[in-house]
């Protein structure tokens, strides 16, 4: 949740100053939001433990064209911060087990990336 609130937070500014706001509206709850600025459409990315389940979910019921768009970046990027978490390239060393995200399947995350419609 820590890596992932970290990315939101990098990413407020893109493209322009104050596009996204983050958020983590409990900290009983393993969820983080992510605003658009035009308020049409809201990311939500649920950590689901006993599930083992990462979900991202749209909230909104008409989101804008510059919403969608930017969504994608947005959702592409978070998969890049799973994918590094899983399979870190930098440090070929680390055991499977001891990673700290192990997909199940392993192509899990690829599998997502190829269901966003801008990316």
């Amino acid at each position: 949740r820590l890596f992932l609130m970290f990315y939101l937070m990098g990413m407020q500014n893109t493209p322009d100053p104050k596009s996204w706001r983050a958020d983590q509206p409990s900290s009983d709850e393993y969820v983080l939001e992510m605003l658009y600025h035009d308020q049409t459409g809201m990311i939500q990315i649920e950590l689901l433990e006993e599930k083992g389940e990462i979900r991202v979910l749209r909230c909104g019921s008409m989101p804008s064209t510059q919403y969608l768009m930017q969504e994608s970046i947005i959702v592409d990027g978070i998969l890049d911060e799973l994918h590094q978490c899983a399979f870190d390239d930098s440090e070929p060393d680390i055991k499977d087990e001891h990673r700290l995200l192990i997909p199940d399947p392993t192509n899990a995350i690829d599998t997502a990336r190829e269901t966003l419609a801008f990316g």
